[in-house]
């Protein structure tokens, strides 16, 4: 099953973006094929008039097509999500959840949005159909911190916190499993994905 990860942060570099990028490492690592969509790549003239062209009307079809599940995530902006994760739901078909279950993910300076985040977000994926939306998973900037070897570090509770909410989406995916899913975070040792600044 295909897990796209959509990214509503502005700048590759910053702690949510950080963070997306080491969940979308862990769902890989448990055997699911993740696809990786930035909205931020999009092209800004389309993200500013909220119209898509063919071709990225195209590209976004492709990264969402026969996907099962998304993870967005957005970084904490004037107390809502992302204008720019806004404006790419924008450019998306009305239908382009349609079906799909999508795990909202909110990385925020203090808990003060903690639920604006889960009350504003919600509408909008009902809105491109999500078939359904899991509870908002909001972490805090300080529960996020880069080791000197590049590595996030997260606390014992919050690494706890999205590895539940990874097998809870895992357990939408597939309704017929007997039992909750077990997800394996990625160990220090084997992991990839490096921090950037």
């Amino acid at each position: 099953m295909i897990i796209v990860t959509l990214d509503g942060s502005h700048s590759p570099d910053s702690r949510a973006a950080q963070l997306l990028a080491y969940l979308g490492e862990c769902l890989a690592y448990n055997a699911q094929d993740v696809r990786a969509l930035a909205a931020r790549e999009l092209p800004a003239g389309e993200l500013a008039r909220g119209a898509a062209s063919g071709a990225t009307r195209r590209q976004l079809d492709g990264a969402l097509s026969g996907a099962g599940a998304v993870v967005v995530l957005t970084p904490v902006c004037q107390g809502a999500y992302s204008g720019l994760l806004k404006s790419c739901f924008d450019l998306l078909a009305d239908d382009a959840l349609s079906g799909k279950v999508v795990l909202p993910i909110a990385v925020g300076r203090d808990n003060t949005h903690q639920l604006s985040i889960q009350h504003a977000l919600k509408p909008v994926l009902d809105a491109v159909g999500a078939r359904l939306v899991l509870g908002c998973l909001y972490i805090t900037e300080n529960h996020l911190r880069v080791h000197d070897d590049g590595l996030l570090v997260l606390d014992h509770a919050t690494e706890n916190r999205l590895e539940a909410g990874l097998g809870r989406l895992l357990d939408a995916l597939d309704g017929q499993r007997s039992e909750a899913a077990t997800v394996r975070m990625v160990p220090r040792h084997a992991r990839r994905v490096r921090c950037r600044g």
